[in-house]
């Protein structure tokens, strides 16, 4: 079940952990270039006429640790995630 991490005293699954970032990356200490993660999605057209509408869902989320010591280390984890999912919305009577 997901929860929310907000401090390394909520990483209980496992000691000595922490639920930092492992690797800075773009938004390293020194000043990386990036300072935000952007997703923008498209939301459909109007529905009221029945037809399909293409949309984009698009999210932002942070991946908390597998507290598996292989996993974290092949994945990077803890660390940020994002995820787009292009469809079509359509409302039928």
């Amino acid at each position: 079940m997901p929860r929310e991490l907000t401090a390394d005293s909520d990483c209980t699954a496992a000691p000595n952990t922490s639920c930092r970032q492992r690797n800075s990356g773009a938004f390293g200490p020194n000043g990386g270039p990036a300072r935000t993660i952007t997703e923008t999605g498209t939301q459909p057209a109007c529905l009221t006429g029945g037809m399909p509408h293409a949309s984009i869902l698009a999210g932002i989320f942070c991946i908390p640790p597998s507290y598996n010591s292989t996993v974290d280390a092949a994945g990077d984890l803890p660390g940020p995630g994002a995820i787009s999912l292009a469809g079509e919305a359509q409302l039928l009577p």
